[in-house]
Order: structure tokens, then sequence, then C-alpha cells
């Protein structure tokens, strides 16, 4: 018989867990005043990659009266020791806005309008792929304009992700000296990363102790981060990035226009957020895994 199906709502999917950008990216509270200020872009100072100075015990207690270390070391005046703080990076924020527009005859609830249902069904949405969204802009930059990663020092070519390994570890080690990092790896090379024992599926870990991060929003090509099919496999190394994500808002659908639509029977929603995330663009390297 038809026109006779029972409606039915399948469960919403569940959040993957480990190594999603919001399971290793640090949170930031953008909160001033009692307001959340996420949407108007954040500045820092970087920590900074340079290596601290090291000579003989000799060189460095006696100076001649040029200013400069004795002992022929051949190192630099002693002034040269003190650096200037790294300049301030902007990152701009972005915005994630999602909206849905249904059959008011789909859509049962107790208010009759079903404007409740399409809400649940889109904070379900934004809970499943916010973090995508983030290391997506995180990647490319495309949407705030601002730094990314794809702007990164380019590292050697790598013939397999044992060499990525290779690679991206000492790349980190010469930036991050001996703190500990990030790594991005697409997530279709996840499988081929623990199975070269790099990656601690257990703990989405590097055999260093750099998390992991295997996030939908990046798999595989920078210029395209969210690409089913990527042709290239960029993997990143950098410091613990940040992040922020202001509290969902349910708009009207238009100015002045109701969420059910009595001519057309049908209902709508749209709901927005804004985002930020920031990292040290000094720490950045990439390989191309070809």
């Amino acid at each position: 018989m038809q026109n006779m199906e029972i409606p039915i709502q399948l469960p919403f999917p569940a959040l993957r867990t480990g190594g999603l950008f919001f399971d290793v990216a640090t949170p930031l509270n953008l909160s001033y005043s009692g307001r959340d200020r996420t949407g108007v872009g954040v500045v820092h100072v970087p920590f900074g990659c340079d290596p601290m100075f090291a000579g003989p015990s000799e060189a460095c207690s006696t100076i001649d009266v040029d200013g400069i270390f004795t002992g022929g070391t051949g190192l630099e005046p002693k002034d040269a020791a003190i650096r200037d703080y790294p300049d301030s990076v902007i990152h701009p924020a972005f915005k994630v806005v999602d909206g849905l527009r249904c059959s008011a005859l789909s859509l049962p609830n107790a208010e009759g309008d079903g404007v409740a249902t399409l809400e649940d069904r889109l904070q379900a949405r934004m809970r499943v792929q916010l973090s995508k969204m983030a290391i997506a802009e995180l990647v490319s930059g495309e949407v705030s304009g601002g730094p990314s990663l794809v702007l990164g020092t380019a590292l050697p070519a790598s013939a397999s992700i044992a060499r990525a390994a290779i690679n991206v570890e000492s790349w980190l080690a010469s930036v991050l000296h001996n703190g500990l990092g990030v790594v991005v790896i697409p997530i279709g090379l996840i499988p081929a990363a623990v199975e070269a024992g790099w990656v601690n599926l257990s703990t989405m870990t590097t055999a260093t102790g750099h998390s992991v991060i295997a996030d939908a929003g990046f798999t595989g090509d920078p210029s395209n981060p969210t690409d089913g099919t990527p042709s290239a496999f960029t993997v990143f190394g950098l410091a613990m990035p940040a992040y922020a994500s202001a509290n969902p808002v349910f708009l009207e659908v238009a100015s002045g226009t109701s969420h059910v639509n009595i001519t057309n029977n049908d209902v709508s929603q749209i709901v927005e957020t804004y985002m930020q995330v920031a990292f040290d663009p000094c720490t950045v390297g990439k390989t191309l895994v070809s």
C-alpha cells in the first residue's frame, strides 16, 4: 500500500572519539565584561621558534673592549643574545551558518509547527560538523582571509608516511625544541601512520608524544580541505592551536517573516555561530606525501 508509511527519525550521528580538532586544540575564553566576544578576531604575540645561544664557559665570562666574546669562539656580541619579541599576529574570526526547510506535515511536534524539530536537527548538525569547519579554516584560511597552515614552511616531499614522520618530527624538534606540538594528518592516512608505528591509535599521539589531529575537515588537499577524493596528501606539524566557538543563535528566516509558511505548508529555520582559530605561524611545517 502506498502513502501508508510510518514516519520515523533515525538517531543523529554520534561524534567520533579522539583526533577531532576540538579534542586536541586549546579552547579560548573570549568573554569580556560578561559578553561573548567571539566574532571580532584575536591578536597575540607568538611564543617564537628561535633557539638559545651556547658557547664555551670562558667565552661567556670575559669580553674584550669591543664587546666581543673572547677565546676564538666566533660568538656574536654579548647583546646579540637579546631578541625582540616576534611581531603580533591577527587572526580574523569567521561565521558558520546552516538552514533547513521541510514540509510541516513531516515534522510534527507538541506545538504543531515543526520549528522545534528543525532546531534539534540543526543543533545536531552543528555538533557533528563544527570541528570539521574549524580545521578546514585552520588549514586553508579561505573564509576569514587570515593566516593558515598552507602558508607554513615547505619541508622535503615524503615518499611514504614513514618518511613524513621523519620530516615532521625533525621539524617540530627544530621549532618547538622539546615542547609538545600537534601533527595534522589527513584522516585517510591514519591507518598507514598506525601501521608505520608513528601514531598510537588508542592515545592519538605520535611516537614522540605530539597530539594527532585526524578530522574529517582535512582529507589531504590544503586547497580543498574537505575533498572526499583528494589527489594529494599534505601532513602538517605545528605548536598547539587554539579555537573558540560561540553559542549557536537561531534567527528569523527573513526580516518580518514567520518560520511557518502557511501558503506552502512548510517550515524553515536558520542558525549561525561565530568561530575563531589561532596558532603560531613560525611553528608550521608541511610535507607532501607522494
